[in-house]
């Protein structure tokens, strides 16, 4: 039997033939292919390194279920990462069928665990103005993390799309954000006053410093480097003023991607409106901030309702 190396045996060279298959036809994010090549490399690696398989045809449901239980017997992930890597699979073996490299796809019988949708973790107006302000604007890099804060809450974006958003994307005399979210797909959210005035002040004033170091390609947030910030650079960013304020609960960029929406809805706003400011493509996606709402509604009406 010919021998391959872990990093060219013939079931890593089909993963690699599906991911670029993803990026191009399916046209899915940069973070998305490197999820699926995580799962999908690590799974081909199992099954030739464990079963000396090299063929797509070989594969059967018991393979893939040794593999899940093995995975999940040493990493112990949680559900929704363990939904994750089925779906990768289940995916992966799709192609394989339809591509006619398969008879088979031996993950059409594979249970997926029950998973509970718990509500997202939400920060009230107060507690969010309680960490804008542990920022020193004053200090070195205060204004650029300042205004980064201030974006995720403002307008709600994923953190992976403040770290790609280009100066091409700002539309001053409008007052909008043109964001590329997941799938490539374009939404328009609305660039607030306040947000306006330090985006402003950044981009004139602190933006050039950053951007005579290294190439910028156009990105709005730098590094020390003159580079794209990544998406770690910007939770340590949040991470310094939540833990100079002192709070225990886990907050991340998400978080006040979450509030945005959760605040928008207690607002008044629509679901309609929030989904397209979100950039969901399913409202049953967006849904789950109303279930948020009316939790926070019925707290609000514990704490300060006299009869309750």
């Amino acid at each position: 039997m010919k021998q391959f190396t872990i990093d060219n045996h013939p079931l890593k060279r089909l993963v690699r033939e599906y991911l670029v298959f993803l990026q191009f036809e399916r046209r899915l994010s940069a973070n998305t292919i490197d999820a699926y090549w995580l799962d999908l490399g690590k799974y081909s690696d199992y099954l030739y390194e464990n079963n000396k398989l090299t063929s797509p045809q070989k594969i059967t449901l018991s393979h893939v279920r040794k593999y899940i239980n093995q995975f999940s017997s040493i990493v112990r992930p949680k559900k929704s990462t363990l939904l994750r890597i089925l779906s990768s699979l289940r995916g992966f073996h799709q192609y394989l069928l339809l591509k006619g490299l398969s008879k088979k796809n031996p993950t059409e019988l594979l249970e997926s665990p029950k998973t509970q949708k718990n509500l997202p973790s939400v920060l009230t107006v107060s507690d969010f103005e309680s960490i804008l302000g542990a920022v020193n604007i004053d200090e070195i890099h205060g204004r650029r993390n300042y205004t980064i804060i201030l974006m995720l809450y403002s307008s709600g974006l994923r953190v992976s799309e403040l770290s790609h958003l280009k100066l091409t994307n700002v539309r001053w005399d409008e007052g909008l954000l043109r964001i590329i979210g997941k799938g490539n797909k374009e939404r328009i959210v609305p660039l607030g006053s306040k947000l306006a005035t330090f985006l402003r002040e950044y981009i004139d004033e602190d933006r050039p410093k950053y951007a005579n170091r290294g190439n910028t390609n156009g990105a709005v947030f730098l590094n020390n480097r003159g580079t794209i910030l990544s998406r770690m650079a910007i939770w340590k960013i949040l991470n310094k003023p939540v833990t100079i304020v002192g709070f225990q609960k886990k907050i991340s960029p998400h978080t006040l991607r979450h509030s945005f929406a959760t605040h928008l809805l207690e607002g008044g706003a629509d679901l309609r409106t929030v989904q397209e400011l979100l950039g969901h493509s399913d409202l049953s996606t967006t849904q789950i901030y109303t279930h948020l709402d009316k939790t926070h509604l019925k707290e609000i009406y514990k704490e300060f309702h006299p009869r309750d």
